[in-house]
């Protein structure tokens, strides 16, 4: 995420101010939920040792959706 600046630069970082620094985190839980999902396409569904982590996955994605959007569906 790149701010602009009072004197027209963007910067990448870093933000002192608490609304950007949340901005940035919660943008890159979002966009790591959008990559894994990608990739969780790419293993078996019944290969067992894939089982835990999808669990765990699908747990901290219904945690991270709570938490930004508490009134979404099913959150």
């Amino acid at each position: 995420m790149m701010r602009p600046q009072k004197d027209g630069d963007a910067v990448i970082g870093p933000f002192i101010e608490k609304t950007s620094l949340e901005a940035v985190l919660s943008e890159m839980g979002r966009l790591a939920i959008q990559a894994c999902k990608h990739l969780i396409a790419f293993f078996p569904s019944d290969w067992q040792q894939g089982v835990a982590p999808r669990l765990g996955f699908a747990e901290a994605t219904r945690e991270w959706l709570a938490t930004f959007y508490p009134e979404a569906p099913g959150a």
